[in-house]
């Protein structure tokens, strides 16, 4: 079982927006109550810190981790363990 881990409830905002997957797929990281959820259709998934920039989800063993860029803003996600396998997501929208 892992354990949550504990992170700074401000990094969060910074995590949220929409990201693209490719033309046809994107999807909305939200923060609410001090919490990360994604939206994967009408599919509302807690997602459960790990690390400073992992999450993983409650329901299965996916996990989502943010990347920084040069500029230390968050531009892109990388989806793991068979999410939508090791796929990078771009950044659309804050």
């Amino acid at each position: 079982m892992r354990k949550p881990f504990k992170i700074d409830k401000n990094l969060l905002k910074e995590y949220s927006g929409t990201y693209s997957l490719n033309q046809n797929i994107n999807f909305d990281i939200l923060n609410e109550n001090d919490s990360l959820f994604v939206m994967l259709g009408p599919n509302k998934i807690h997602l459960i810190p790990q690390s400073n920039n992992q999450f993983y989800m409650e329901q299965g063993d996916a996990s989502i981790r943010f990347i920084r860029d040069s500029t230390n803003l968050v531009n892109e996600v990388v989806l793991l363990n068979g999410f939508l396998d090791g796929d990078k997501a771009s950044r659309i929208e804050k």
